[in-house]
């Protein structure tokens, strides 16, 4: 059985901020198309951030912004943030949430590139090793910026992955409550994946829902195993004591009614996003999409990729479904004058620019 892919519709990405914002990738500074853009977001963020909050900052461009239209006059946006290091930390608690998909981790879920481990069989340190290159280089950055400001700070991965909620079947056509354990799941019909859980098999124990047939069972495994590698990849990133927890939703995000949940202060919690639909919302950073690496990482993964996975050894079956989805988001591109397959990973223009 084959694993299905599970992408969300719902995409990802971060903002570019300057070195002392936590609201974003630091290192970068900001360009004047940026800041056209930044300004007329000022006036949402500063009304939806509490009046004597210390981590919101005023601009929300990306931190993985693909180029720089005007390389030889930088502009630094100022934060709430002042430069000057402080005696001790501005609040007591912090909470960083982030997307998964085109914000921390490049791509739809990677653009299938763990996918297509798993359709070839690939053991998992196969899987856990690809999802530590397809992490934001600048994610760690962020997060210094972040809970360099708190006493103490929580971080919560917050993905929309319908398929984990109701899985609809490609092998019976069935739709399926995925259920599991009582304390996995909240009132507003989010999944929730405590840190104690340190495998997807570990988690998939716990399951309680409807049976499901042998290849129905394969596939939500798999797809829990990408979630789990993309979770310890981050933890691994952020050098964090135990892995996060993670809230998978269905629908739309509430970061609100997740944070009650989870009895965590919203005074201080963030959520870095790309999803346009959710910018000015309260608790909401924007910032653009992760899509591209830049050229060493890129070059990174497909080296990785045609070790572990050489593309002629790959399933017609597979190379047939990665080429029918979307020519920016697959894994594989044509050698238009051989025919050979090779992998394929956007790229930045430079090393020095992130997207």
């Amino acid at each position: 059985a084959r694993p299905h892919s599970t992408n969300p519709s719902a995409t990802a990405t971060y903002g570019e901020v300057p070195q002392a914002g936590p609201s974003g990738w630091s290192g970068y500074a900001a360009y004047p198309d940026a800041a056209v853009e930044t300004t007329k977001n000022i006036a949402a963020h500063h009304a939806c951030a509490s009046q004597h909050s210390h981590l919101r900052t005023l601009n929300s461009f990306s931190w993985n912004r693909h180029h720089d239209p005007h390389p030889s006059a930088p502009v630094v946006v100022d934060s709430l943030l002042p430069c000057a290091p402080r005696a001790r930390p501005a609040v007591e608690h912090a909470v960083f949430l982030v997307d998964l998909d085109h914000t921390v981790l490049y791509g739809n879920d990677g653009n299938d590139l763990a996918l297509c481990l798993q359709w070839m069989d690939k053991p998992k340190r196969d899987v856990d090793e690809l999802y530590r290159l397809l992490i934001s280089p600048r994610v760690r950055d962020a997060y210094d910026d972040f809970t360099k400001q708190a006493e103490r700070s929580n971080v919560i991965i917050y993905t929309r992955r319908p398929q984990l909620i109701y899985y609809h079947s490609t092998f019976t056509s069935r739709s399926i409550a995925l259920r599991y354990g009582p304390e996995s799941h909240d009132d507003v019909g989010q999944l929730l994946i405590a840190p104690s859980f340190r495998t997807a098999d570990d988690f998939f124990s716990s399951y309680t829902g409807l049976a499901l047939t042998v290849d129905e069972e394969v596939d939500v495994r798999c797809s829990l195993q990408r979630l789990f590698a993309a979770r310890d990849a981050l933890e691994r990133a952020l050098g964090l004591p135990e892995p996060p927890q993670v809230v998978v939703c269905g629908e739309c995000k509430d970061v609100e009614a997740t944070l009650a949940h989870l009895d965590l202060p919203s005074e201080h919690a963030y959520l870095y996003d790309d999803n346009p639909d959710l910018s000015g919302q309260p608790n909401v950073i924007s910032v653009d999409r992760l899509s591209r690496l830049p050229p060493a990482r890129a070059d990174a993964v497909i080296d990785f990729m045609e070790e572990r996975c050489p593309t002629e050894t790959l399933d017609c079956d597979l190379v047939a479904f990665l080429l029918s989805g979307r020519s920016c988001e697959r894994a594989i591109a044509v050698d238009e004058a051989t025919g050979d397959i090779r992998w394929h990973v956007c790229r930045c223009p430079t090393n020095d620019i992130l997207p």
